[in-house]
């Protein structure tokens, strides 16, 4: 993320060794179009996700921590690894089965 000109900007390719010529990708271009249950289950979702939007509510946990990190390194300390997560892989679920039940609590929360 970056400000430029007043607005925040989402830049993930920064350097160029990240940028792909599109024939590496085969599937580019053969997407289907979306169902109409897809389409009306996007719309539910942004409408359950608008409204006021307050910055202040949230707060960068990474940049916390990094920073907690890098005074604890620079007055001695040494950066120790995260401990590999013990949680197995879980499996992957049908996106809009999924979806569906997130609505049905939104729309009907016990």
């Amino acid at each position: 993320m970056r400000v430029q000109h007043g607005v925040l900007v989402l830049q993930t390719l920064l350097w160029p060794d990240e940028v792909r010529p599109s024939a590496t990708f085969s599937d580019i271009g053969q997407a289907n179009a979306p169902t109409s249950l897809e389409i009306e289950m996007a719309q539910a979702l942004v409408a359950s996700m608008s409204g006021e939007f307050n910055p202040a509510d949230f707060s960068d946990e990474y940049q916390i921590e990094l920073k907690k990190l890098l005074v604890s390194v620079a007055e001695g300390g040494r950066a120790i690894a995260a401990p590999k997560s013990a949680e197995p892989d879980r499996e992957v679920e049908d996106l809009v089965a999924a979806l569906q039940r997130s609505f049905e609590k939104v729309i009907q929360p016990d």
